[in-house]
């Protein structure tokens, strides 16, 4: 079948960057449906009905536009119109060969007002088929509303708040669709790929040495707390002396230990558990580190963004106040508000 090979097509040359599934769906319309269809679409009196059987198969099969169906399955709902624009070139080129005839013409509105991506055709002027493209989400919610609302055989004085109920949950998934489409978009940068190495390369002897499992949230706030140019070098030079079996240096952290609040002014506030992981991770690239170390480095850190206004423009966690410095009388409790405003999403707190 040649929507086999289309499908090979889309998977091997990369047109598009989109999620195709290889396999191919199809059906031949039961008995019980073809029966419904042909009295609903009065086919009986429409079509010139010969009374030899193999001729009134052989008419089925050249009339009924949709005997046979086959169905493209695809990942997201943006990918249904690229493949079906994709699936009209390949056929303009010639490439379904010419004993195949697609209409590209119908419409593809349904009854329902929602758009679907199908194709009818005819191979060698004897057999019709129809295919379309549907995505995983648009696929799910179709047989559930073909069943339940378009083809429902019972009376059901429910049906136009199933029908409501529907429409929300269709407008539900297609949100959801976009939100995973954000995500399989997503495209990670050399640094995400430096950072990711490096948790490989520490986790494992992190979570060993505190004797617990390490959450995520450590490593998160370790690379928003070491985010400098100076923090993002060093841990690019442990990456590579792993991946090249060198020795690494450690540097000593730097910075100025603060004279308006104490390491026991933060340890009074938060619970030192996550202090001590973070200080494990960052002992890999700074030594010595200790827990203090860690915790003196973090209140340096926002003072000297409070002196440099500028600085701490750049930073969305702080706003720059060099003011706070102008009155003595308030000034250890404006450091410790600064501090504590920025490092309360960080650490739990007692």
């Amino acid at each position: 079948m040649q929507s086999t090979k289309f499908i090979k097509h889309l998977n091997d040359e990369k047109i598009v960057d989109l999620k195709v599934f290889e396999n191919l769906e199809s059906r031949v319309k039961s008995q019980a449906s073809f029966s419904e269809k042909i009295r609903r679409k009065d086919y009986v009196h429409s079509w010139n009905v010969p009374e030899i059987q193999s001729e009134i198969q052989n008419l089925i099969a050249k009339e009924l536009p949709d005997l046979i169906g086959f169905r493209i399955n695809c990942l997201f709902y943006d990918d249904e119109k690229i493949i079906y624009d994709d699936l009209k070139n390949y056929y303009d080129d010639d490439r379904f060969g010419g004993n195949y005839y697609l209409n590209f013409e119908e419409n593809k509105t349904q009854k329902n007002g929602h758009i679907i991506y199908k194709v009818s055709g005819c191979y060698n002027h004897s057999f019709n088929f129809e295919i379309q493209i549907k995505c995983s989400v648009h696929n799910i919610w179709g047989e559930v509303e073909h069943s339940r609302i378009y083809k429902n055989e019972d009376y059901d004085p429910k049906l136009l708040s199933k029908k409501n109920i529907t429409e929300e949950v269709f407008s539900i998934l297609k949100s959801s669709d976009r939100q995973l489409l954000e995500i399989f978009n997503e495209k990670y940068t050399k640094d995400d790929l430096i950072r990711s190495l490096f948790y490989q390369y520490t986790n494992e002897d992190v979570r060993l040495k505190k004797q617990t499992a390490v959450l995520s949230k450590h490593y998160q706030h370790f690379f928003e707390i070491f985010k400098k140019v100076n923090d993002l070098n060093l841990i690019k030079q442990f990456v590579a002396s792993k991946l090249s079996n060198s020795a690494f240096e450690k540097r000593k952290l730097d910075y100025i230990k603060s004279a308006k609040m104490t390491a026991a002014h933060f340890i009074e506030r938060y619970i030192e558990f996550d202090i001590s992981v973070v200080s494990e991770i960052a002992s890999y690239i700074y030594d010595p580190i200790s827990e203090t170390t860690l915790i003196e480095y973090l209140i340096s850190d926002v003072e000297s963004l409070l002196i440099n206004p500028l600085e701490a423009e750049e930073n969305s966690d702080i706003d720059g106040d060099s003011d706070v410095f102008n009155d003595d009388t308030d000034n250890d409790q404006n450091i410790q508000d600064y501090v504590f405003a920025t490092y309360d999403d960080f650490f739990e707190k007692r």
